[in-house]
């Protein structure tokens, strides 16, 4: 496969229009990813964090459409879509407001609580939770959601414990944007190492109930590879070389950096992949990079019981 980089100059001409009308539907048939799994006692000292984040957070988006400018298939049939979706004076509003309210560093990051660390990212966050935003962001977006997908909740456990879902592959119908969102900023010599997104299985988003499965990731670039940073692409990757270890975690080791799917970022443009694709943040080698990872959720047309 020849190699892809998208960038706003290489859209086919879309450098500096906004939100035309139009765009397609990228469905991809998921399987079970096999995201970081982290203590549920983590989950709570995150809400809690995002929850006041977002009682700051001053950053909405009104109208407008979100349109794909470029797609490219990934080796196992899936597909990572391109679409213009901020303008550059909202990409900078979202970064003076996520600086007004302060980023974790890497070391910040680690609760001393639950001895919670990110070996793979190197970034400093923010997490914030904002229904207003993750709306208004959705609304430009979810005229490329038209249909469902196929995703498995094997094993989903309610926080209440009280429902189990043993289904294997079943629909789900588009949802949303979660609205706990993690706001990332890299300095030079940071990156976002080899790795998959984590599995989100809800009973409940934005006050809705039922049975929750993110379709997608959702990552939005807020300023431009080559001239406010360098470095920092998005590149796609074989999946890795798995060593059974006895009585300890496997290890996982990616081999293969040469998948032809490569990003470059551009101010106001998002990725949208499915979660379980290997991917990584490359290091950025000068300046700031500054992005936000959001959840694109799918619901399952069932009610809870």
């Amino acid at each position: 496969m020849k190699a892809v980089s998208f960038n706003q100059a290489e859209a086919d001409g879309n450098a500096g229009k906004r939100r035309p009308q139009g765009g397609l539907c990228v469905l991809y048939e998921g399987h079970e990813g096999h995201g970081v799994m982290v203590p549920r006692a983590l989950h709570g000292w995150k809400e809690e964090m995002a929850g006041e984040n977002g009682r700051r957070w001053g950053v909405a988006v009104d109208g407008g459409v979100g349109t794909v400018v470029n797609s490219a298939g990934l080796l196992d049939g899936g597909k990572v879509s391109v679409v213009d979706l901020l303008t550059e004076e909202e990409c900078g509003k979202v970064i003076q407001n996520a600086e007004d309210i302060g980023f974790l560093s890497t070391q910040e990051q680690a609760n001393p609580v639950y001895d919670y660390i990110l070996p793979v990212n190197e970034s400093g966050m923010l997490f914030i939770e904002s229904q207003q935003f993750a709306d208004s962001l959705w609304a430009r977006l979810r005229h490329l959601f038209t249909a469902p997908l196929n995703l498995a909740c094997t094993n989903f456990l309610a926080p209440s414990a009280q429902f189990i879902c043993t289904c294997a592959q079943t629909p789900f119908e588009p949802f949303g944007i979660h609205p706990r969102m993690k706001i990332l900023r890299y300095k030079p010599d940071e990156q976002f190492k080899p790795h998959q997104d984590t599995t989100v299985r809800k009973t409940e988003v934005g006050g809705k109930k039922g049975i929750f499965r993110n379709g997608y990731t959702l990552a939005i670039y807020l300023n431009t590879s080559g001239r406010d940073y360098e470095g920092g692409g998005l590149r796609f990757l074989h999946p890795p070389r798995v060593v059974p270890t006895p009585g300890a975690k496997p290890q996982i080791f990616y081999d293969d950096l040469t998948h032809p799917v490569h990003l470059t970022p551009s101010a106001g443009q998002a990725a949208i992949f499915p979660p379980q694709h290997h991917h990584t943040a490359e290091v950025v080698t000068s300046g700031t990079k500054y992005m936000i990872q959001a959840d694109i959720m799918y619901r399952q047309p069932t009610p809870l019981p």
